[in-house]
């Protein structure tokens, strides 16, 4: 692809000459005059530089669906001469939101490399929605998520089950009615929350208590929300939050209760003893965790080989 188109699509995606110029490392003059030849060239304007931010004239449109096309091809063609080289090189971008970012990818990873240390590895994090619509626009190989996942758009590769447990600061008074159920730190790092023999909590009895809850557009959000729904109540007193690490931390400090994975609880540096864990009567506290890419590509030796990886280590 050669260096207008580079310019014309990063302009597209940042909707700003002057992003798009510090992007590059040109000066926005040069980045300016370089696209001004383009649409002399074709005879049209790419960018409706009128609006704020700019947007894509219909040519535009048509130009920036053939850049993707170019792209794409590039991407396909450097797959297939990066696999006649049996591994040896090639370039594989893995993203995750923060907490699978954080504690979950870098065991793969670091196996991964240990096995293929020609293969380059690039991390992406952020929310959910965001590492999709990435994804779709081939800017991401593979996603480590957890909930659900839209089949129509993306194949999964599941890994395993994760619980979803309700977590109770240790100072509550409200844990003194639920000894018999009650669950220690300790206890979820040795699987008693999996044993089917031991009772769930019922959820009515935690309405009028203060909620830490993730925002709205995270999986954790609508689960909860359900949970909550499914024992006959709304949250009235939630703090909303975005990241679930930080709900426990929170919760930790005797700040309110929430909903925590049992595979966050294992992983993260909590205080011992600091909260009581309830295990879930409820369809929606089960949640797989899987491996997502973009349906419809060929997928490589390399994400073939990450995922198996990741098979292994989370059996």
């Amino acid at each position: 692809m050669n260096h207008s188109m580079t310019y014309i699509y990063e302009v597209y995606k940042e909707k700003s000459f002057s992003q798009a110029a510090k992007n590059l490392f040109v000066s926005q003059p040069a980045l300016s005059a370089c696209i001004k030849k383009t649409e002399t060239e074709i005879g049209l304007q790419i960018f409706d530089r009128n609006s704020l931010p700019i947007r894509l004239t219909e040519a535009g449109e048509l130009y920036i669906q053939a850049i993707q096309k170019i792209m794409s091809a590039e991407k396909e063609l450097k797959q297939q001469l990066n696999e006649l080289s049996n591994l040896e090189r090639g370039h594989l971008i893995i993203a995750g939101a923060n907490f699978f970012s954080a504690y979950m990818l870098p065991p793969i990873i670091h196996a991964f490399i240990q096995n293929y240390p020609g293969i380059d590895i690039e991390l992406m994090e952020s929310d959910s929605n965001t590492l999709y619509t990435e994804a779709l626009q081939d800017n991401i190989d593979l996603i480590l998520d957890a909930g659900t996942c839209d089949n129509n758009l993306f194949s999964s590769e599941f890994l395993f089950t994760e619980q979803i447990l309700f977590a109770v600061p240790k100072s509550n008074p409200i844990n003194q009615k639920h000894l018999d159920v009650a669950l220690s730190y300790d206890d979820i790092l040795n699987n008693r929350h999996l044993d089917s023999a031991h009772k769930p909590v019922s959820m009515k009895t935690f309405r009028e208590e203060r909620l830490i809850l993730l925002k709205k557009g995270h999986d954790m959000h609508t689960r909860s929300i359900a949970i909550c729904e499914h024992a006959g109540f709304k949250p009235q007193n939630a703090m909303y939050l975005n990241q679930l690490s930080t709900a426990a931390n929170m919760g930790a400090q005797g700040l309110g209760c929430c909903f925590l994975t049992d595979t966050l609880i294992k992983n993260i540096p909590l205080k011992r003893d600091s909260l009581v864990f309830y295990t879930l009567n409820d369809k929606v506290a089960h949640r797989d965790m899987f491996i997502a890419y973009q349906k419809g590509i060929r997928k490589t030796k390399a994400m073939d080989c990450f995922i198996q990886l990741a098979k292994e280590i989370y059996p």
